[in-house]
């Protein structure tokens, strides 16, 4: 099983690790003390078609859109890509563990 690593940041809230977010100085309506950009980072191993990253982009965005109640266009997505040999699982690269 292949692990992927979500992480969202936001100000002024709670982010989803439960933590109060990081200051970031964009806000999705421009406006100081507004609501935050949101950010999703996603880290996972690379290998996957560019159809199928386009569309986690868009069902991650349709997603933060509606539970957080920010705009569209305010959202953003990094997908990042590691080699499986640069992915650590139980002491041993993803290249090389059992599948």
């Amino acid at each position: 099983m292949e692990e992927v690593q979500v992480h969202c940041c936001s100000r002024g809230t709670v982010n989803c690790h439960g933590r109060p977010g990081r200051n970031h100085a964009t806000t999705a309506t421009g406006i100081p003390g507004g609501p935050a950009l949101p950010i999703i980072d996603v880290t996972l191993i690379d290998g996957r078609p560019p159809a199928l990253k386009a569309e986690f982009i868009r069902e991650l965005t349709d997603a933060a859109e509606r539970v957080l109640g920010v705009p569209r266009a305010s959202i953003r997505v990094l997908l990042r890509e590691l080699p499986p040999e640069n992915w650590g699982v139980g002491g041993e690269p993803k290249s090389q563990a059992p599948r």
